[in-house]
């Protein structure tokens, strides 16, 4: 008869503390994953919206964090929701604004990814 350890081996099968969750998901990004951009004569770090999912699925797994979003007359509306070890789940949200750029089609997809990493800060 097998034991878990054997059926997994090398596989931590121990569900990690809440504190350890949250110092993986706050951890600085790797430099190649900050993006610059220089507008005004200012100079803005930022991540993309699929480096913050991506975050989220290796810390979490992709079944630990959902996200919903409600159109609102400022914007749009973020609800991330994130599932810890412990089992408790956590729900933060905050709002994107659309963007002033001429091209009609990032609009929208502005709006919802800006409230999505604002809502994962």
């Amino acid at each position: 008869m097998s034991t878990a350890t054997e059926d997994f081996a090398g596989v931590e099968t121990t569900p990690p503390s809440n504190h350890y969750i949250f110092a993986r998901l706050g951890a600085k990004f790797p430099p190649d994953s900050v993006k610059t951009l220089n507008k005004g004569g200012s100079s803005f770090k930022y991540v993309t919206a699929r480096t913050v999912m991506n975050r989220l699925d290796d810390v979490l797994g992709p079944w630990n964090w959902w996200d919903s979003y409600t159109e609102t007359r400022e914007g749009v509306k973020c609800s991330l929701t994130v599932r810890l070890p412990d089992g408790d789940a956590i729900t933060k949200e905050d709002v994107g604004g659309e963007s002033k750029t001429p091209d009609a089609s990032d609009v929208e997809k502005t709006a919802y990814s800006d409230a999505f990493k604002r809502a994962a800060v």
